[in-house]
């Protein structure tokens, strides 16, 4: 139960890095 909770942060925490690396900061993303 444990593994599946840090697994879907972990999804999620991926998925709003993409969505802010290609909405927010195309351009700083690479350099972090």
């Amino acid at each position: 139960m444990i593994g599946e909770y840090l697994g879907n942060i972990q999804k999620v925490d991926e998925a709003l890095r993409k969505f802010q690396t290609n909405f927010r900061f195309p351009g700083e993303a690479q350099k972090i």
